[in-house]
């Protein structure tokens, strides 16, 4: 069991990952579109009658930060992209605001399943770009913008995004 600490004049508070993954799984399941979360389709269903209060949320520390990877089903017929953003915005507040704790990264998982120059890769890339503006991280937001475009190019595409 990893834990993250906290300090302050008042003391220390250290929180385990499972309160963590608590906490994130909460905020997930209230955001529009999300049906479940598990790492398989079975599991995502089952997951909405599940008491299993970590179903669908792994979550890992890196350089004194929380990465926290979501697997979810969305309903049928809701944007993905945008249900993933407003899912990363959410659980990216509620760990911020109730636990107190950076994140370094939600991660979707989306973009480790394409292929780096697809026309899929240059969409999730653009979300990327819609996140880091939103943060307003001028330097990433350049990048993924750029990632975006090279593979709009590459698969000779106008979005006019």
């Amino acid at each position: 069991m990893e834990t993250v600490s906290q300090e302050n004049d008042l003391g220390k508070v250290c929180l385990t990952d499972r309160v963590i993954a608590i906490t994130a799984r909460a905020a997930a399941l209230t955001v529009p579109g999300i049906a479940g979360m598990g790492e398989t389709f079975l599991q995502s269903l089952s997951s909405v009658m599940s008491d299993k209060d970590t179903d669908g949320v792994h979550v890992g520390f890196k350089d004194g930060a929380v990465e926290v990877d979501l697997y979810v089903c969305v309903r049928h017929g809701m944007r993905i992209p945008a249900v993933a953003l407003k899912l990363q915005e959410t659980v990216k507040e509620a760990l911020s605001d109730s636990l107190g704790i950076r994140v370094s990264a939600v991660n979707d998982e989306r973009l480790k399943m394409c292929k780096e120059g697809s026309h899929e890769y240059g969409i999730v890339a653009y979300y990327r770009y819609l996140i880091y503006r939103s943060l307003k991280n001028e330097e990433m937001k350049k990048y993924w913008l750029l990632k975006s475009a090279i593979c709009d190019v590459k698969c000779a595409i106008n979005d006019q995004a």
